[in-house]
């Protein structure tokens, strides 16, 4: 049942990386049934909070700082029980091409039990290896989180390299993604070849782009051409 569980919150388009790494940090509390859940990222040598579950609480990473240390040491899932109060600790370190990328632990205390709510632990090796499966789908949720965010970065630091060009730049810009020469673009244009070759002058200060091959690869990549509509643009302008 967690499996499947798993499945389809993994098969949920509907869903945005946050809400899946909700969704997936939930189902395995529930699996363990655990009272509280608290998924870290580790960076630059610390643990920054992910996801907490249930959401609304104000959880510390990490929760047990030794016995985190020692399963992170130990690249092994862990689980303890203190004497005194009876809380129940668990946790799962996730690596990723043989390096800590985060830590997924649960905790439950022994008021959270007495009220009625199912034993936390781990119960047999199979439940283990459901547990690291979990953990491992984690990982690789904020792996892609990661990437997702560095493209958007980028993709809005290359929008802003071109915030400031002119009308007129866009359309020299516009012709030079479909590869039209200056001749043609002057022609196109009405205005002459020294006019063409300042605007793309300008076009390369105000980018930073090196040459004009990477002005037309960060035009692309910005969606500030469409080559296709542009091109209809030409048309009509030559006609």
């Amino acid at each position: 049942e967690t499996l499947q569980a798993l499945y389809r919150i993994s098969s949920r388009y509907d869903l945005d990386r946050e809400q899946r790494l909700q969704s997936i940090v939930d189902l395995a509390r529930h699996f363990l049934g655990a009272e509280y859940a608290l998924l870290s990222h580790y960076k630059t040598a610390e643990f920054e909070v992910c996801t907490v579950s249930p959401a609304e609480q104000n959880l510390a990473v990490p929760l047990r700082a030794e016995f985190a240390a020692a399963a992170a040491q130990d690249s092994q899932i862990q689980s303890h029980r203190d004497s005194e109060s009876g809380d129940q600790y668990i946790v799962c370190p996730v690596y990723i091409g043989g390096e800590l990328h985060c830590l997924l632990e649960f905790s439950s205390s022994r008021q959270y039990r007495a009220k009625g709510h199912q034993q936390p632990g781990l119960a047999s090796e199979l439940s283990r290896r459901i547990l690291k499966l979990i953990s491992q789908w984690v990982g690789n949720e904020v792996i892609m989180a990661e990437r997702e965010n560095k493209a958007e970065s980028r993709y809005q630091d290359i929008k802003l390299r071109f915030a400031e060009i002119s009308p007129r730049e866009r359309e020299v810009l516009n012709l030079l993604v479909q590869s039209e020469s200056t001749k043609s673009m002057a022609r196109i244009l009405n205005i002459s070849t020294k006019t063409i070759e300042l605007h793309r002058a300008n076009l390369l200060r105000k980018t930073d782009a090196k040459s004009s091959i990477e002005l037309v690869k960060l035009a692309v990549l910005s969606g500030m051409s469409d080559p296709v509509a542009e091109h209809k643009d030409s048309l009509c302008l030559q006609k």
